[in-house]
């Protein structure tokens, strides 16, 4: 789930993908914050060793997001003592979407590749996940060179997440606004006599689904 970012702001491939990993957990809180995470988590989601070094290269990471304003990094404390770190992930207010959470912990693939392949759906086509874009041209618009493009596209490819120009529609499939997503949640509801879910329901409809115009 991207947020679109102010002209001359952007992140690196592996922040893009350490901001979806956040905002893919916050999808699970009602109010879009996660607590308890710690450093050597992070680590272990990045492919890292848990080390001093990698644990400060997360932590800045994880500054230079917040400094973007997509999210916000607290720490309360009670008496006594501090409480662990939470990440509150700053949703957009349209034009987003859902990424199938098994894409985050795909063994064999980079951080950055990761990365590139979030950045891809946000230009694929909402329709057949096609990308109509040359590899200049995608490298430009990611901030990144057209080797180091090259590079992660390749890995993509041969990890089955982009075949040519279609990315996989297996972990990019729901998309705001989407018919069937809307369709399935009514069937849910005429299926389901249990109040905790009717409002289960409701809370999943006013994160991820967009409102109809009045």
């Amino acid at each position: 789930m991207l947020n679109k970012l102010s002209t001359g702001k952007y992140l690196k491939l592996e922040d893009v993908y350490l901001y979806g990993l956040l905002a893919n957990k916050a999808n699970y809180s009602e109010r879009h914050t996660i607590v308890g995470l710690t450093l050597n988590w992070f680590c272990t989601c990045m492919g890292a060793d848990q080390t001093d070094k990698s644990r400060r290269t997360i932590k800045s990471r994880l500054e230079r997001i917040e400094s973007l304003g997509l999210i916000k990094i607290g720490r309360n404390y009670s008496p006594g003592k501090w409480e662990p770190y939470y990440y509150e992930v700053i949703q957009p207010t349209k034009e987003y979407e859902l990424v199938n959470t098994d894409f985050f912990y795909l063994k064999g693939i980079s951080p950055a590749a990761k990365g590139l392949a979030l950045l891809l759906s946000v230009f694929a086509f909402r329709g057949n996940n096609s990308i109509n874009y040359s590899d200049k041209e995608l490298a430009k618009r990611c901030h990144i060179s057209l080797n180091t493009f090259k590079k992660y596209k390749a890995e993509l490819t041969d990890s089955g997440l982009l075949n040519g120009s279609i990315l996989s529609a297996t972990f990019f499939p729901i998309i705001v606004n989407n018919k069937p997503l809307k369709d399935k949640i009514a069937e849910l509801r005429l299926f389901t006599g249990s109040q905790r879910m009717q409002k289960q329901l409701d809370w999943f409809e006013s994160i991820f689904l967009e409102k109809e115009p009045s």
